[in-house]
């Protein structure tokens, strides 16, 4: 791992230029106000235009429905499809990936991240610049800058590996949402517009998406992962990826701090779908390792799990790991079904750290829920444990539902 890069993969949009350390970035235009996008140049960008409009992905986008599609081609069939604002975002509802899209649509500049926010969208001002990233590390390196962070942040970030609503590693930095985008030229955040599924049997569409999404990976990537637990996501992802199970890799971690049922219900979901699960005792994380996550986090927070990425870090130049993360997504994106949401429904949900920042964050989301349209708590969390394990690592593996 000594050639370890931070800011692998990662991407910053901004109007001030940077030609030193970062010369070997690649860089495009983008019409919005004097602002250019940087990446890295492994992480993958492509681009389609017909006539005005214009879509730039980064990162990797999936058609469930037409699995064999490549990058681009989904985004000439997306730009193909779409006359409209509403028309983007009606069509974008199916996809599946982890990216993020710039498109200029009807004289507008948005900027899109992935269903589940997957890839980040951080933006702000600094040194009076603007700045759109998927890193605050990589933010603040650009303009040479040092971490501002509050005091209630402070305190929260020793306490939780995740973030409630909308905060950062940084102040001047904003996170997009789940189900939110980024009007570039206002920098100001919307909800998405809902988009009913056309269907009465909604359980078949979505289990048909996910079907087309792991097909749609394993067309698409060499040696993909998929690590497994003994929870309803493993079984749901075991399910899926079924008919194309012999172009993936079942892996079950046998860590010290493991549950036993982790790993024994891993193998027997394994035997009963003829399914080979290996089952991997990870080295503890090394001393390496987390100088490497020191300099790639404003914040970093460590965690047991890591050993799982450290294991398999260099195995492949290249893979993607395919997790579920429905602890995360229960707990976050369904309002309780008799009670009353409040800040106190809220925390027996979630139990998240009594601090100043957390409450002050709930009561902020819980009244533009009330005073402007409904805001479900998928809104609520971005889980920073998840956060580390798939930003700033070399031979990144990506993580999507």
């Amino acid at each position: 791992m000594s050639d370890f890069d931070p800011f692998r993969n990662q991407y910053i949009l901004t109007t001030k230029k940077r030609i030193d350390e970062y010369g070997h970035w690649n860089q495009k235009s983008i019409t919005a106000p004097n602002v250019e996008l940087y990446h890295h140049p492994s992480l993958s960008v492509n681009t389609v235009q017909e006539e005005e409009d214009r879509l730039v992905c980064i990162g990797y986008i999936l058609d469930p429905k037409n699995p064999t599609l490549t990058n681009k081609q989904v985004l000439t069939r997306l730009l193909d499809r779409v006359t409209s604002e509403k028309g983007l975002f009606r069509e974008l509802a199916p996809l599946g990936g982890r990216y993020t899209l710039l498109a200029e649509i009807s004289g507008r500049q948005l900027v899109i991240p992935d269903a589940s926010a997957l890839r980040p969208v951080l933006y702000g001002t600094i040194d009076q610049e603007t700045v759109v990233t998927s890193s605050a590390m990589l933010g603040l390196n650009w303009f040479d800058s040092s971490q501002r962070l509050t005091a209630p942040k402070q305190e929260y970030i020793r306490q939780a590996d995740y973030w409630i609503g909308t905060g950062t590693d940084d102040d001047r930095l904003t996170r997009v949402l789940a189900n939110h985008f980024l009007d570039l030229d206002e920098m100001e955040v919307a909800r998405m517009p809902y988009v009913e599924p056309s269907t009465n049997e909604p359980i078949q569409h979505a289990s048909s998406l996910l079907s087309g999404t792991m097909s749609a990976i394993a067309s698409r990537f060499e040696n993909p992962h998929i690590w497994l637990s003994g929870g309803l996501d493993s079984r749901i992802l075991l399910a899926a990826s079924k008919p194309v199970s012999d172009k993936f890799r079942y892996i079950a971690f046998d860590r010290e701090d493991t549950k036993e049922s982790d790993v024994r219900i891993a193998k027997q979901l394994g035997n009963k779908l003829q399914i080979d699960v290996e089952i991997v005792d990870p080295p503890a994380v090394s001393d390496e390792f987390r100088e490497q996550i020191e300099t790639a986090f404003c914040s970093p927070r460590h965690n047991n799990a890591q050993s799982n990425i450290e294991a398999y870090i260099g195995k492949d130049s290249e893979y993607v790991i395919t997790s579920g993360i429905v602890s995360e997504v229960t707990r976050t994106r369904y309002e309780h079904p008799t009670k009353e949401i409040s800040v106190k429904t809220i925390y027996d949900l979630m139990n998240p750290p009594q601090t100043k920042y957390c409450q002050r964050e709930l009561e902020r989301l819980i009244q533009q829920r009330n005073t402007k349209r409904r805001v479900e708590l998928t809104h609520m969390t971005f889980c920073c444990g998840n956060r580390k394990t798939v930003l700033g690592v070399p031979e990144q593996p990506e993580k999507l539902i």
